[in-house]
């Protein structure tokens, strides 16, 4: 008798052997078009082979999980009257431990991947059904995916659907988000679901800082060391700032190998170690999370992401306490009420003025070009000076040093208007980006606040792919690059409803600014 699975093996075994084939030459004829329709095609492809593959281990643990029980009752139905009946917790954990060194063997992988793998694809299977489906659609990566499942480890399957329909909900919002923002997004969200717990996880955390060194080629290491959040950031910003110092009077090395060498030079006490400065590092967390961190917000460190609100709240309080060398500066930064977006302000300046950088810096977190997860090392008009555009944070975005020429990789950049076709309101800043081939994919700034749930960006509550690109999309006027600013970076803040840097004072729960 032939199974519904059968026909779906034979199928692929057939596209493998077609797919290993020699495809016929006709690159030198193909156009652009072509060619991005076959990228396309093989995406969609990828997109469903990943979520078949989910599903795949799912089946092949539970088949043997029901051959194994199967057999268990048989042989216990063959005893003697009065031998017990068999242990059948006992026999499924061998089953699934029997499923784990099977996929192994098959997948090529360790055990202990192929055990991970296997969890993973249970919670997204069983309780995760909106992300298996935005999977094999191909609306987000196999990483993103895996990730969704491999964070939602600690909750309840019941938590875990509800994290489900979040995510489903924060899609449209996350259109051109790269992995990172995506990671940050779902843990943020896992934080909002159980905030009680969220000290209790990073208690445990705490006991599980290591430094692992991983061989690597050329006879060179990987050196990667687990540690809170905030250490983690300031380490990363000291090593970078004395790269771009270094760099500043001219030294020809490279930005990471200034890093990296710099890191090695004060561990091991080296004459060109690194001078002890006072770090100024980014903090946003609002006064609620400060208050009462069971309320469900997550803090944000600059150059990090999200961590959970106790992470920050004993390092914040000895920053604050007289008579110590750290001190923290605070300010109020407002936020939109619907969007937990920080709100805009304006200037006449070409350039973008040193509190609007900063602003824009927290603004965005990372770059804000779609899937780039790189810091913001510039700060864009998006709309062109040369164009009209002004300088104010609605048309601003932060960029890396690569996706600052955007004039040059895109056909268009552009401001979407809010749902009454205004541009400059201080809510929703989305920017949809255009490619070459007309793909279009749209990016958002960061929340720092948790959104009422069915409130958001888009009315669709399925993740979906994103919809094909328009046609004749036009691009945009290149501006003078001679006329951008220097990265910078933010203090210290606790923020809540404020804007600008405004000294520490009661929260408004106004969304208009406060300051420039």
């Amino acid at each position: 008798m032939t199974t519904p699975v059968q026909p779906v093996s034979e199928v692929l075994v057939d596209l493998a052997h077609t797919l290993g084939s020699p495809l016929p030459d006709v690159a030198a004829g193909m156009t652009s078009a072509g060619a991005a329709q076959l990228l396309g095609a093989s995406a969609q492809v990828r997109a469903r082979l990943d979520a078949l593959d989910v599903r795949a281990r799912v089946i092949h643990a539970d088949a043997l999980r029901r051959e194994r029980l199967a057999e268990a009752r048989e042989r216990a139905a063959r005893e003697e009257e009065g031998a017990g009946d068999p242990d059948l917790e006992a026999v499924a954990a061998g089953a699934e431990r029997a499923a784990v060194r099977d996929a192994s063997m098959i997948l090529r992988s360790s055990p202990a991947q192929a055990a991970l793998s296997l969890a993973s694809a249970r919670r997204l299977v069983e309780d995760m059904p909106q992300m298996l489906h935005a999977l094999g659609s191909g609306a987000v990566t196999a990483r993103v995916a895996g990730d969704a499942a491999t964070v939602a480890r600690v909750l309840e399957p019941e938590q875990r659907r509800d994290l489900d329909a979040a995510l489903a909900e924060r899609a449209p919002y996350l259109n051109g988000a790269g992995h990172r923002r995506w990671r940050r997004e779902i843990s943020t969200l896992v934080e909002q679901i159980e905030p009680l717990a969220a000290g209790r996880r990073h208690a445990r955390a705490l006991d599980e800082q290591h430094v692992r060194v991983t061989p690597g080629e050329h006879g060179m290491a990987t050196l990667s060391a687990r540690l809170p959040g905030l250490e983690a950031a300031a380490i990363r910003k000291r090593l970078s700032l004395e790269a771009e110092g270094l760099r500043a009077q001219g030294d020809r090395r490279g930005h990471g190998r200034i890093m990296a060498q710099s890191l090695v030079a004060t561990l091991l006490g080296r004459e060109d170690a690194m001078d002890p400065v006072v770090l100024d590092v980014g903090v946003i967390i609002t006064e609620r999370a400060l208050l009462s961190p069971d309320l469900g917000d997550v803090a944000h460190i600059e150059g990090y992401g999200a961590v959970p609100a106790d992470a920050l709240r004993g390092p914040l309080r000895e920053a604050l306490a007289e008579g110590t060398e750290r001190g923290a500066l605070l300010r109020r930064l407002f936020t939109h009420p619907v969007t937990g977006e920080l709100v805009a302000g304006e200037s006449r300046a070409r350039l973008f003025p040193r509190s609007m950088r900063r602003f824009l810096h927290w603004w965005d977190t990372t770059c804000r070009a779609p899937f780039c997860d790189a810091p913001v090392r510039q700060y864009d008009h998006i709309l062109p000076v040369a164009a009209g555009g002004p300088t104010t944070l609605a048309n601003g975005e932060g960029l890396c040093a690569r996706c600052q020429r955007k004039e040059e990789d895109a056909v268009s950049v552009e401001r979407e208007p809010d749902e009454h076709g205004v541009v400059d309101a201080g809510a929703g800043h989305q920017v949809t980006w255009t490619s070459a081939s007309l793909a279009r994919r749209t990016t958002t700034p960061t929340r720092f606040t948790a959104p009422a749930r069915g409130v958001g960006l888009s009315s669709s509550p399925q993740l979906s792919p994103p919809p094909p690109p328009p046609r004749g999309a036009g691009r945009s006027p290149r501006p003078s690059p001679s006329r951008r600013p220097p990265g910078h970076s933010g203090r210290t803040s606790s923020p809540e409803r404020g804007a600008g840097p405004d000294p520490c004072a009661a929260p408004d729960p106004s969304p208009v600014p406060r300051g420039p």
